[in-house]
């Protein structure tokens, strides 16, 4: 639904072109929170038809829905930067072990899919070892 890919987009924690949508919902849970997703997730299904009913609000979750579409297909600043690369993304996360301590990290680079790394850290600080 389409409050749920609002609220879910995490460009709302800089950019607050929704406030005013989860505002609606809830104001008062909306000036405690500033949390979309805590505010779709509080409002009654009742609270949300009815705000969703309104051919005005409708609209505008509609826009702002389509604007968040286009600018996630839409080239980003790498894109841009560095047309000619043949990177075309990098992701990086830290496996955590049970005790909390860092595990390895795990990384995956460039066009091919499928095709990760695994580095473990060194012994010392963190390694758990």
């Amino acid at each position: 639904d389409s409050l749920a890919e609002l609220a879910l987009d995490l460009r709302w924690s800089w950019n607050h072109a929704t406030d005013q949508v989860w505002r609606q919902l809830d104001p008062a849970l909306w000036a405690i929170t500033h949390n979309p997703w805590v505010v779709l997730q509080t409002v009654s299904r009742d609270q949300i038809k009815w705000v969703l009913d309104d051919p005005a609000f409708r609209k505008h979750v509609d826009e702002m829905v389509q604007t968040r579409r286009n600018a996630a297909k839409a080239p980003a600043w790498f894109q841009h930067t560095y047309s000619d690369s043949l990177l075309t993304f990098a992701l990086f996360h830290t496996r955590r072990r049970v005790d909390g301590s860092s595990g390895r990290s795990i990384g995956s680079l460039g066009p091919r899919r499928g095709r990760t790394y695994e580095s473990r850290p060194s012994k010392g600080r963190g390694s758990g070892d």
